[in-house]
C-alpha cells in the first residue's frame, strides 16, 4: 500500500504488480475489508516524510481491527517510491519491503519512542499512544506479543501495561 497513484504507477512499471494507493485519503475500514479479500499480510510503503509516518499511524488501528498483519517500511530521506527505485533499483526496494518490520514495531520505535529517555511520564505517553492502535484489536495473541514488545522496550512489566490499556 502506497500513498498516491503516481507511487502505484511507478512501482507497477518497475515490476511490483501487487500495489494499491490510498490516494491521499485516510485508510478506511472499507479499504481494509477490500484488501482482506486477497490477503491478511499488508505492507505499507511509506514516503520518508512526516506525512508518511502520520499515514501509517492512522492506518494501523484500522488494519489491526480488521485482523490484518501489517508491516511497514519508511523510505529514507524524504524519498518516495519512484525516487528510491531510480536511485537504488527495484531489487533493493523489494529487499527492503521483504524485511519490513511489523507496522506496530515501526511506530513504537520510530514514532512513539522517538524522543524517549526512560522517564515515567514518557512511558505513560508511549502506552497511551499505542493503546489507540490496540483498543479494537480482535487478535488477542498478537496483542499480547505487542504488549510484550512494549514491556521490553519500555522496561516495565506486562501487567502494568495491560492495566494501563484497560483504562
Amino acid at each position: 500500500v502506497v500513498e498516491g497513484y503516481m507511487d502505484a504507477i511507478s512501482l507497477y512499471a518497475a515490476g511490483i504488480k501487487n500495489v494499491v494507493a490510498v490516494m491521499g485519503t485516510a485508510f478506511t475500514p472499507e479499504h481494509a475489508k477490500l484488501l482482506k479479500r486477497y490477503t491478511l499480510n499488508v505492507k505499507m510503503l511509506l514516503d520518508g516524510d512526516e506525512a508518511g509516518i502520520n499515514g501509517a499511524e492512522r492506518s494501523l488501528p484500522v488494519l489491526l481491527e480488521a485482523g490484518m498483519m501489517p508491516r511497514g517500511y519508511v523510505l529514507p530521506d524524504k524519498m518516495d517510491p519512484d525516487d528510491f527505485v531510480k536511485q537504488n533499483g527495484v531489487e533493493a526496494l523489494r529487499k527492503e519491503i521483504d524485511r519490513a518490520p511489523e507496522l506496530f514495531t515501526l511506530l513504537l520505535t520510530k514514532r512513539w519512542m522517538s524522543s524517549y529517555h526512560g522517564l515515567p511520564s514518557e512511558k505513560v505517553q508511549v502506552v497511551e499512544e499505542a493503546a489507540h492502535a490496540l483498543k479494537a484489536m480482535p487478535n488477542r495473541q498478537l496483542m499480547d506479543l505487542y504488549i510484550l514488545e512494549m514491556s521490553r522496550q519500555l522496561d516495565i512489566d506486562m501487567p502494568w501495561i495491560r492495566r494501563a490499556l484497560a483504562q
